[in-house]
Parts: structure tokens; sequence; C-alpha cells
């Protein structure tokens, strides 16, 4: 299995970040990135088998106007381009619900993205399992959600994104154990943690493959943690500032 894990959000400078994960999940929202110059020079600052996913404009992922999705996607593709990325990502707000207009308006967006980017469907509101398959059969992408939360094993490519795990005090080994089980079976798989707490998730999930007999390398794992000390002190650092997360965005 492929494993890439990283946070959707860092403090700090991204040098170190790459150090600890193998995947940045890189929000495209129109001046909030530097331009394609800049882009390009964390794409060499990074392992080759380090991974970016793009993440399609949250002030357009509603996809109800033309004009702002046009524009927002042609500013995702630049910043895909220019960071080498593997993966595009939607992530659709509660207030998009499950309509024939709303899917329509999914999959015309996926369609729109080039065949090398893989894609993945974070989906919010009350989409049923049945209304979601149909997108994504309709799309081809993966569907994007929490897989330390239920029993869903997965195969092929996978996108899962952990929301709500907090420091290392409060983790526990159930859900880090369940991600596991679901992930085992795939060919890959993108972890995202939507929080500063992703050095102590990555640890417990990596135990928990280790655990399962999965063979994993060191490429297949990542930059490696050769920073223990380091560790603690990211935990420190995110228990005491009352700072907002960033990300490589906020040095420009």
């Amino acid at each position: 299995m492929l494993l890439r894990i990283g946070q959707s959000s860092f403090r700090g400078a991204f040098p170190r970040y790459s150090r600890h994960f193998s995947m940045h999940e890189v929000t495209a929202e129109p001046g909030r990135l530097p331009r394609a110059p800049k882009l390009k020079l964390w794409r060499e600052a990074v392992p080759e088998s380090f991974s970016f996913a793009v993440r399609f404009a949250p002030s357009a992922s509603e996809l109800t106007s033309p004009d702002n999705v046009r524009d927002a996607l042609k500013y995702a593709l630049q910043v895909a381009t220019a960071l080498e990325a593997e993966w595009f990502v939607l992530s659709s707000p509660v207030s998009v619900r499950p309509t024939a207009r709303n899917r329509a308006r999914v999959v015309e967006l996926f369609e729109s993205v080039p065949s090398s980017l893989k894609k993945a469907w974070d989906v919010g509101g009350m989409w049923d399992q049945e209304a979601v398959a149909s997108v994504l059969d309709a799309s081809g992408a993966v569907w994007s959600r929490d897989l330390s939360r239920a029993d869903d094993p997965q195969s092929g490519a996978v996108y899962t994104r952990l929301k709500d795990w907090g420091n290392a005090v409060r983790l526990r080994s159930g859900p880090a154990q369940q991600l596991a089980i679901n992930i085992l079976g795939a060919d890959e798989a993108m972890v995202v943690v939507d929080s500063l707490y992703g050095l102590p998730a990555k640890r417990m999930l990596l135990e928990e493959l280790s655990f399962g007999g999965d063979d994993l390398s060191d490429d297949d794992m990542g930059p490696p943690d050769d920073y223990e000390d380091e560790d603690e002190e990211a935990d420190d650092d995110a228990e005491e500032s009352d700072d907002e997360p960033s990300s490589p965005a906020d040095d420009e």
C-alpha cells in the first residue's frame, strides 16, 4: 500500500513540516497563495515521494455561480500544475443538498478536471449513500470521509479526512485501529488530519498498520519521524498558542 499522511494546515516552516509528513492538502482560494514560481519552489523543496492535493476554493464550492466556478477551477488547476499535485478535492458545504441540479453540478465540475488528477469528494449535508454513489459513479471520484468512524474496508485509491482528532492526550487507539482496518486493503491511501495533531495521529496509525501485519516500506510511509523532541514541541506549541493554523500561503 502507498500511504501518505499529512495535515490540511500547519504552523511554522514548510520544510520542517515536510520532514514529518508525506503529503499536504493546499486550499486553492484565490488571493491566499503565492504565485506559480513560489509554488514550484515548494515542490522542489520536498522529496519526490511527497504528494500535494489541491482543494477547490470554499468560496465557490456551492457551485451556484458558473463564473465563480470557472475562475476557481482555472486557479485550482494552475496551483495543481505548479505543485505537480496528484489529487483534486471538492469539499461541498452542508448547503449543497442532494438535488438533481446539485448532483449534475458536482459531476460537471469533476468532468472538467484533467484525468491526470485523482478526484475526491468531501460531502457535506444530508446525502444518503445512494445519492453519493450516483455522483461517484458518474464522475470517477472517490468519497472522502472520516474512515476512523465507520466499518467500511476500502480498496483501490482512498482519500480520507480525519475530523476532530484532538491532541495526544485525547487520541485513542480505537479510531486509529478502525482506520487501519478500513485502509489496509487499499492500493493507495491519502490520510488528511484536520488538526495540528497529525504527528500523534500518524504514529498511532502506523502502529496499528504494523500490528495488522501490513508490509510497509520507508518509502510508503513517507519521511520518518526523525525528531522525536519536535513531536512533543509541536504538541506544546499547538496547546499554548492562540493563533489560527497557517499554511505556506501565510509566508508570502
